[in-house]
């Protein structure tokens, strides 16, 4: 006669347990990731790479809240926000309105973890070492990124680091009718984050962008097809394809750069910049290097360069010109850039992107002021404010602002027709 055998309640539960955390597992979809640029900060401390954990998951769901906005927003604020919270979960006063969020993300990073610095940099696949090009780098990122205020080297977590990305949906029961919806609004949140977004500091302006292949862009073709569904943006790319992101990336900066600064926003550090925001403060101040350097730019009070994102310091050499002063948007301490530069890789050779964001035209119309670096709010003698660019007739101020001439009326699509055109 066979005997039967009792099994113990706790091995039930155990095994229940068991089968529960494998069942819950197989819901995790896992993507590797690979950072194509370095990236910088990150961390708790603003501008260092936390060495325990380099990349966070609750960063990343603010990224892809981030685009979700983007492509899924209205203009009904309210409306939006709720959608949102129903999505990504959000905290409330009320106990009752606290919403949990559908998408649950982890990360795991991959050793080795190599912080380099940021003055110089390593193929990852033959060991080259080769120096930053400072000019192009150091000016489209600022001071910050680049060297300490003691000249010290800034690491960077390098390119190449590699690292998987967890995401789980829960969707429940009453929202099952709209799952495939909600999959497709994820899905789509994180396939801009991959391509247009990146990790850390700095992301829009080329640091720490990633490459996913299983969100890869294939082609020219299907940038553009994505872009038109970012209502209202704007977008070039270089015409010649890189071998690698970070030559992509150093490339896009230098367009930038010298559509700025040093190129056709002047020809060298010993000539006067071809933009009219250093002469304007010197009629603000009545300061010229002792006549010197008499204001003589025809544009007059405006400064079109803030609509590329602030502070922006302006410092000047001689002790008789204008003392040192910030820009800044009116009543506020930044405004962020509505321009991203960055590299994409496709299936065949990389490509740079500059890319303006759907709200690119307010950038246009902020209002502004300067402050002394005693953060003083600098007031001129006629009382007069800088002026943005969408105070002034832009047209004709275009025709009058060297790097702008023959492009477009306002500073940011003439940036798009530089950076394509390199000339």
């Amino acid at each position: 006669m066979a005997r039967t055998r009792l099994v113990d309640s706790s091995q039930l539960d155990a095994l229940q347990s068991a089968l529960s955390s494998l069942d819950q597992e197989s819901q995790w979809q896992t993507y590797e990731c690979t950072l194509i640029t370095p990236m910088y900060g990150g961390g708790v401390e603003a501008g260092e790479v936390d060495k325990q954990m380099p990349i966070r998951a609750s960063e990343i769901r603010g990224h892809l809240r981030f685009w979700w906005r983007l492509l899924y927003g209205t203009q009904d604020s309210k409306e939006t926000f709720d959608r949102e919270k129903a999505i990504w979960g959000g905290i409330a006063a009320n106990p009752k309105d606290i919403k949990k969020s559908l998408v649950s993300i982890k990360v795991t990073t991959h050793a080795p973890i190599h912080l380099k610095p940021s003055t110089t940099y390593t193929d990852v696949k033959n060991g080259n070492t080769n120096k930053i090009n400072k000019n192009s780098l150091g000016y489209a990122f600022g001071a910050a990124s680049i060297l300490t205020e003691n000249e010290e080297d800034i690491c960077w977590l390098s390119e190449g680091t590699r690292f998987t990305l967890y995401i789980k949906l829960d969707i429940p029961e009453p929202s099952h009718k709209n799952k495939e919806d909600i999959e497709e609004q994820i899905n789509s949140s994180i396939k801009y984050w991959a391509n247009f977004g990146g990790l850390g500091a700095r992301t829009r302006r080329g640091f720490g962008s990633i490459y996913s292949s299983a969100f890869s862009i294939k082609s020219n073709t299907e940038i553009e097809s994505l872009i038109k569904k970012l209502t209202n943006s704007k977008f070039a790319l270089l015409q010649s394809k890189s071998a690698s992101a970070v030559t992509a990336w150093e490339t896009a900066s230098q367009r930038l750069s010298s559509f700025r600064q040093i190129g056709i926003g002047r020809k060298s550090h010993k000539n006067r910049s071809t933009w009219p925001e250093p002469d304007q403060l010197r009629r603000f101040t009545d300061k010229n290097d002792n006549g010197k350097h008499k204001p003589e730019h025809k544009a007059g009070n405006v400064f079109p360069r803030a609509a590329f994102g602030m502070p922006i310091l302006f410092k000047f050499k001689s002790s008789s010109d204008p003392q040192t002063l910030r820009l800044l948007p009116q009543g506020a301490e930044r405004f962020a850039s509505p321009l991203i530069i960055r590299p994409i890789q496709l299936q065949e050779g990389c490509v740079a992107i500059a890319l303006l964001l759907p709200n690119w035209q307010q950038a246009l119309t902020q209002e502004l002021e300067l402050q002394t670096e005693k953060d003083d709010t600098f007031l001129v003698a006629n009382k007069e404010p800088p002026m943005s660019w969408g105070e002034r007739n832009g047209a004709e101020l275009a025709s009058l602002i060297t790097p702008m001439q023959g492009r477009a009326d306002n500073p940011l699509e003439a940036f798009l027709d530089y950076f394509e055109k390199g000339r």
